[in-house]
């Protein structure tokens, strides 16, 4: 068997302070010690106890957002092995779903001071807890050494370093090769040969995609995942111009092109998107029952955990004609940062060495089954990475961390109105950019 040396295309209560802090083992006023000698408590006894509150372990509090069962496992693995490594410190681990839940608790919680020691996320997502001084600066650590330049910076901002990135995001369509052979078809290349595939599949009354859109995420995944080319290609500035203000949706033609490409292919016969998370979708595409699914590299794991020896592959989503313009984005997807209100740093710096040490990757890889930042083996590469892979090996890629993305509200109503889009695409693209302006100018007041 081969072995492959990839880049596998690479808020809630706080931390309980250990023992209760030091107000339980700090050693005692002469006033007290005196009262403690009355009682006949000797000194040996008092000893231990002090030693024995010394012991106690420290605790720690993990917040995320993950909601494949395979990063959940990552996870556990991860922490099973820094608390077996250290033995003095204890990691609580909560999940908070959907994303959408999770930023808004992170951020209540970090303004009423009561933080998580390490969180999910990226500095990208939460650029406004980074200006405030809420995320621990990583720059320099030693366990970021395994990084390249362009990795350490896709979790950086003004040149500094907040997160510390465990795997990348890669968002486009995958397909059920074997039913594509069935109808003699291929990954396409331009836009008209996936309108193609696609009215191939209704003609013969099969619905071409299955839809995780209980999820409010995952219209944004699917608009996003042509349109982060056209953001690359035309303006990167366009997420920050809309969101200050500078600029609106309808004074971009790309944002109309792009939208009325989506509104078309949601015209298309269609299935209970709404009703559907991704969780069951994952399981519906792996069992073979539909052709199709925009989704993201985070999902391989499910996919692969419901249907290990499926046929699947990948293809990036068209937009042109013109199939050198049809560029994959990619970014990272799983990254983790630390409170800047954490009161054992020490303990975050020992789990965050475990993530990016060789043991941690592999333990990541094998669980979660996404494509690692940092260089791993494997043996026989699935599939649907090698398709990813000749992509990336082509060079038609674009870093959707290369610019930022909206933030805080904006984002959350960027997804609300998404989500609302695909439950009414008649409305089409004019309706959509109405309703986003309407919606972002309510934020600005």
């Amino acid at each position: 068997m081969r072995k492959t040396g990839i880049m596998l295309l690479g808020t809630l209560a706080i931390l309980m302070l250990s023992g209760c802090g030091g107000g339980k083992t700090d050693v005692q006023t002469g006033e007290k010690t005196t009262a403690v000698q009355e009682t006949g408590v000797t000194e040996a006894a008092a000893s231990e106890q002090e030693q024995g509150a010394s012991n106690e372990k420290v605790k720690l509090l993990l917040m995320h957002y993950a909601a494949e069962e395979t990063k959940r496992s990552g996870i556990d693995a991860w922490v099973q092995s820094v608390e077996a490594q250290y033995p003095e410190i204890e990691i609580e681990v909560q999940a908070v779903t959907p994303w959408a839940q999770f930023a808004s608790s992170l951020q209540t919680r970090i303004a009423a001071g009561d933080a998580p020691d390490i969180f999910m996320g990226k500095p990208s997502q939460f650029i406004q807890l980074v200006e405030a001084g809420q995320v621990m600066e990583l720059t320099g650590a030693s366990y970021l050494d395994s990084l390249t330049d362009v990795d350490r910076s896709m979790v950086s901002v003004d040149g500094k370093v907040y997160g510390v990135p465990i795997d990348r995001s890669i968002a486009g369509v995958f397909y059920n090769k074997d039913i594509f052979a069935q109808y003699d078809l291929t990954a396409p290349a331009t836009l008209e040969e996936f309108n193609q595939i696609i009215k191939t599949f209704e003609d013969n009354g099969i619905v071409p995609f299955v839809r995780a859109y209980k999820d409010n995420i995952y219209p944004r995944v699917d608009f996003d995942s042509s349109f982060g080319s056209l953001v690359a290609k035309e303006d990167e500035g366009f997420y920050e111009k809309i969101q200050s203000g500078e600029k609106k949706f309808s004074d971009y033609p790309m944002f109309e092109l792009q939208a009325d490409i989506y509104a078309k292919r949601l015209m298309t016969i269609r299935d209970d998107d709404l009703g559907t998370d991704a969780a069951r979708a994952n399981q519906l595409f792996a069992s073979g029952q539909y052709p199709m699914c925009i989704t993201g590299s985070w999902a391989i794991g499910d996919i692969r955990k419901n249907n290990p020896e499926g046929n699947f592959g990948f293809f990036t989503t068209p937009w042109s004609d013109n199939p050198e313009e049809n560029t994959l984005p990619i970014g990272v997807d799983t990254a983790f940062m630390a409170s800047a209100q954490t009161k054992h740093p020490e303990e975050v710096e020992k789990f965050f060495t475990h993530l990016t040490s060789p043991e941690g990757v592999k333990q990541w890889s094998d669980n979660a089954k996404a494509p690692t930042m940092i260089a791993v083996e494997a043996d026989n590469l699935d599939p649907i990475f090698e398709d990813m892979n000749a992509i990336i090996q082509s060079g038609r890629v674009v870093s959707k961390d290369s610019y930022p993305y909206f933030s805080g509200e904006y984002k959350s109503k960027f997804e609300s109105d998404l989500q609302l889009f695909a439950a009414t695409p008649e409305i089409g693209a004019s309706g959509l950019i109405e309703m986003l302006e309407k919606d972002f100018a309510g934020i600005s007041q």
